[in-house]
């Protein structure tokens, strides 16, 4: 987000009169320095004694109003360097389909597949990962056993650890993002595949129809083999061989 610093007035009109003199810049020592604009699209810093300047590459730059100080950080790019004390400040990017974030000293640009994409609340950027990769990372508040499409519909992916790992296939159509629900539509597997502890008791169908499956343990399991020329199919809300 932009976080605006707010400025003393005698403080910032007295570096307005030293500073045809004594200009600070990147590299100069310091000791507890406020914030400053270094120029229109870059922030000076007094980090661990020196000054560092960080990118505001946003539309907005880096600009001080009504003794505001705020620094657009929506146009940075990764692995653009950012204060300690920017630590975990974020925006969503100017394309509204990313989120910048300060990680570890530096601006990490995460993508937002989901339908929603980026989207700005208050002061608060909130992405939509449910569209991901594997091992993607999923970190924050509530994160945790949130769930994603893969970008190729294959797979659901389950945040664990603060990444996105393989927590069931999608072999019938592919894995939709519908009512801020994510899922595969088609109760359709192959015996053996992973499905959700949570699902333990629900049924699918193997994906040649030749049998009907349950989950158990973690695993997909064969529960009845469909015999003659019956079809393990799924009729209204019953999935069996029919």
């Amino acid at each position: 987000m932009n976080h605006p610093k707010l400025i003393v007035a005698s403080a910032l009109l007295a570096g307005l009169l030293v500073a045809g003199c004594c200009k600070k810049k990147p590299g100069d020592s310091c000791s507890g320095a406020d914030p400053s604009c270094l120029d229109e699209s870059n922030l000076l810093v007094c980090e661990k004694g020196t000054f560092l300047s960080t990118p505001c590459k946003g539309p907005n730059g880096c600009k001080v109003e009504n003794n505001l100080l705020t620094c657009d950080i929506s146009g940075n790019a990764a692995g653009e360097p950012c204060g300690s004390s920017d630590e975990g400040d974020s925006a969503c990017g100017v394309d509204g389909k990313s989120q910048v974030t300060c990680k570890n000293g530096k601006y990490d640009v995460a993508a937002c597949r989901g339908p929603n994409g980026c989207k700005t609340e208050g002061t608060t950027s909130i992405c939509d990962l449910s569209i991901a990769e594997e091992n993607q990372e999923c970190t924050g508040p509530g994160a945790a056993n949130t769930y994603a499409c893969s970008v190729d519909g294959t797979k659901v992916l389950k945040c664990k650890g603060g990444k996105f790992e393989t927590s069931s296939f999608c072999r019938g159509k592919k894995c939709e993002v519908k009512d801020e629900k994510v899922g595969c539509p088609d109760p359709i597997a192959l015996a053996s595949d992973p499905c959700e502890l949570t699902s333990t008791g629900s049924y699918a169908c193997a994906v040649d129809g030749a049998a009907l499956l349950v989950c158990r343990g973690g695993k997909w399991i064969v529960d009845e083999k469909c015999k003659g020329k019956s079809k393990c199919k799924e009729q209204g809300n019953q999935v069996g061989c029919l």
